[in-house]
């Protein structure tokens, strides 16, 4: 086991594991557009339940619409109060603005002032998975 673990996975390997996720994901997407297919046609057949869901679906409009405009409010506020609120089940909460450096020309500094390398930090790398586009 101890050997495994430190064998370092292959380019090939990693292929191989995003080929098997893409397909696993396709067949997600078929599964559930066979359900939302089942759930339309038995509203087809029902009308006065598919004049129902319309009558619902306005509502969570009208509701998600309402809830935007406060949400928006909310970090308008906070913003320009500058520090975070808490309510009783949520809370704004204020960040500062993050710092960014040209690091092109700190290199170029650091080259005649090595000991500003010191301060250098370097986070952990991270992965995410997005579809290749075509």
């Amino acid at each position: 086991m101890a050997d495994e673990e430190k064998k370092l996975p292959t380019v090939d390997e990693i292929k191989g594991a995003l080929t098997s996720l893409s397909l696993l994901q396709e067949e997600l997407d078929a599964q559930n557009q066979m359900m939302q297919d089942l759930v339309n046609a038995l509203f087809e057949t029902n009308p006065e339940a598919n004049d129902r869901r319309v009558e619902i679906q306005e509502q969570i409009d009208v509701y998600q619409e309402q809830v935007d405009a406060q949400m928006q409010f909310v970090k308008d506020k906070a913003l320009l109060l500058g520090e975070s609120v808490k309510g009783e089940d949520l809370q704004a909460v204020w960040s500062k603005g993050k710092t960014s450096w040209n690091s092109q020309q700190l290199l170029g500094f650091a080259k005649a002032h090595k000991e500003i390398l010191e301060m250098k930090k370097e986070g952990a790398p991270s992965i995410s998975i997005r579809k290749v586009k075509k």
